[in-house]
């Protein structure tokens, strides 16, 4: 009895041993054509939270670009109607860069802005009523209003964003409505 069992588990074993060799024969190659399934989807996204976080960060900075140049219009820094090229380059040098590293490319020229102003009237901001926003996405032009003090204005930031995907090129705008001060 003895050498019965003695034999029987040896054939068991060489049973496991042989499956254990034949098995990963099969599979040769399996874990590549996964990883080739799984990897493009999965670049795909990662792509797309990257180019969400650019837009984002890119976002905030016309935010607070628009709030700069509205604080410098409204304290009377920025008057009359010679203001254009030095607030651009107010905004495009200090505003919208991360240290060396601009997000906007080539800010002077595809940065668009638009300076509408009316006098405030009576009551005050009634201003407001005479004043239009534009789409910059949609053919929205620039425009640059004289500036003076107790005026109703509007700036509205627009930069049409480059992203890798062919033909999606959002435009990202940031609008502030205020009153000057009278200086």
């Amino acid at each position: 009895m003895g050498l019965a069992a003695s034999s029987a588990a040896a054939r068991s074993a060489m049973s496991i041993d042989m499956t254990m060799r034949v098995h990963p024969r099969r599979e040769r190659g399996a874990v590549a054509l996964e990883f080739a399934v799984i990897v493009l989807p999965f670049l795909i996204v990662l792509f797309g939270i990257v180019m969400l976080a650019f837009l984002f960060v890119a976002q905030s900075l016309l935010d607070n670009a628009a709030r700069d140049a509205a604080r410098m219009i409204r304290i009377g820094y920025y008057t009359g109607s010679g203001y254009q090229a030095a607030l651009k380059a107010r905004l495009c040098g200090n505003e919208l860069a991360l240290g060396n590293f601009s997000l906007v490319h080539d800010c002077t020229q595809n940065l668009l802005l638009r300076v509408v102003a009316a006098p405030t009237g009576s009551p005050a901001g009634s201003g407001f009523w005479n004043l239009t926003t534009v789409d910059f996405g949609n053919g929205g032009t620039q425009q640059f209003d004289a500036l003076g003090p107790k005026n109703d204005v509007v700036v509205q930031i627009g930069y049409a964003f480059a992203t890798f995907a062919r033909g999606a090129s959002p435009t990202l705008m940031s609008t502030v409505a205020f009153q000057t001060e009278p200086y």
